[in-house]
């Protein structure tokens, strides 16, 4: 129940198959089998997953689906409680990072999500059209029945009750492509393997909207290819030559990494030149996605993107990543966060709280609306000199969530704990 609660997968409710030691060896199948109640955890594509401590000697027992076994239902499922309601806003991974958030924090507080999910020119596509469907989530097209848009959550950064926190990465794990995204980004996995490297270079609407000191240049981009020569570093593992996949935003941005990367650049579809915001589709958009967070030997992505962070947040999930800011090296991770209230408008102890389904959702720092971005420049940023005493943060990386095994072994017996991020291992990569 706990890794449900935390990661959304659905309960399966069952028997273990054991046997009776004390049985006679020729005894009859009813006298020396007995099956014991057991529950375990469905991914969305159906991978089953055991989280329960088994103990020491025992790496697995059989396990037998069974309508006997009754599974308990989900609190948001078994009360008729009023669904949090939120408008999903600004581009895709802005929004996927708000509902995967939203929803992990509406469970935990026994009630599901309704989302407002329209398209627009900054997400033209629904989320049904590329996902597949989330338990306890619902999207919608139109707010309800007398409920203006005005009136409503709008929410395009992740919840602040779970932001930069273990959660974050925990809140991807219900997300999963559909069956024909999923079959194109495995033939893309292949095609850049069997080990590569992956960049997100975002420039169009971002490049104007960050102040020029807080871009990720292309000298960047190009010293991690070139460590990825045979340099080390730069969050490449270990100095074999391997393939670079590249996912970009625009066509003079492909076109010029690729030239640099030369034979080993692996791209999903070249990008033709255009002069409108979005020059790639949202299918296209979904397997770099998928593609960059499988990368073997390391991601440099583009500080201040929704994108690259969501590459990472997934990289983390998978056990591909142990830094907050892989795709920014010269940055330092940031500072531990402390819990805060998880209130169904995730209100943060500063502030007080707003009636829920009620009030706009403040941007995070440095997670201004994107219309707004376009419109007009941020606010002056801080001097240099302010920023450097912004960045004088801890060196102690935020723990690791231990992902990145390639089986689904159960943890040890712990007492007091069942030994959750044990438990939960990298399942989207066998899965």
């Amino acid at each position: 129940m706990r890794v449900r609660a935390r990661t959304g997968w659905p309960i399966v409710g069952g028997f273990i198959l054991c046997e009776r030691t004390c049985a006679p060896p020729k005894a009859v199948s009813a006298a020396r089998f007995e099956g014991v109640e057991h529950y375990w955890n469905v991914t969305p594509r159906g991978l089953w997953v055991d989280a329960t401590p088994r103990p020491a000697g025992l790496p697995a027992w059989p396990l037998v689906e069974s309508a006997l076994t009754e599974v308990p239902l989900p609190e948001y499922a078994a009360r008729a409680h009023e669904p949090q309601l939120i408008v999903a806003s600004e581009g895709l991974c802005n929004r996927l990072r708000a509902v995967l958030s939203y929803r992990q924090v509406a469970h935990d507080a026994g009630r599901p999500l309704l989302v407002v999910w329209r398209k627009d020119e900054f997400c033209p596509a629904h989320f049904d059209d590329l996902f597949l469907s989330i338990p306890g989530v619902r999207f919608v097209k139109l707010p309800p029945a007398g409920r203006s848009l005005h009136t409503l959550c709008v929410a395009s950064d992740t919840h602040p009750a779970i932001k930069h926190s273990p959660s974050e990465a925990y809140s991807w794990a219900v997300l999963a492509p559909n069956d024909a995204l999923r079959h194109v980004i495995a033939q893309q996995v292949d095609a850049s393997g069997p080990r590569y490297a992956a960049v997100h270079v975002r420039r169009t609407d971002l490049h104007t909207a960050l102040p020029k000191e807080l871009h990720t240049k292309d000298g960047d981009f190009e010293r991690f290819v070139d460590a990825c020569r045979g340099g080390g570093g730069g969050g490449v593992t270990g100095g074999d030559v391997c393939n670079v996949f590249i996912a970009a935003d625009n066509a003079h941005s492909q076109a010029t990494l690729a030239s640099y990367c030369g034979e080993r650049a692996r791209i999903h579809r070249p990008i033709r030149p255009s002069s409108a915001l979005r020059q790639t589709t949202l299918l296209d958009a979904v397997v770099d996605l998928y593609v960059c967070a499988a990368a073997t030997d390391g991601f440099c992505g583009s500080h201040g993107s929704s994108f690259s962070d969501a590459i990472r947040s997934l990289r983390i999930l998978n056990g591909r990543c142990d830094s907050w800011a892989e795709h920014r090296p010269d940055t330092k991770a940031p500072p531990p966060v402390s819990p805060v209230s998880t209130e169904p408008h995730g209100t943060s102890p500063s502030a007080q709280p707003a009636t829920p389904d009620s009030a706009r959702a403040a941007p995070a720092a440095g997670g201004a609306s994107m219309r707004e971005r376009l419109e007009a420049r941020a606010a002056p940023s801080a001097s240099p000199a302010q920023q450097q005493q912004q960045g004088q943060q801890s060196d102690n990386e935020p723990e690791r969530l231990p992902f990145g095994r390639r089986e689904v072994p159960s943890p040890p017996s712990k007492s007091g704990d069942l030994g959750l991020k044990a438990a939960i291992v990298d399942v989207l990569a066998i899965d």
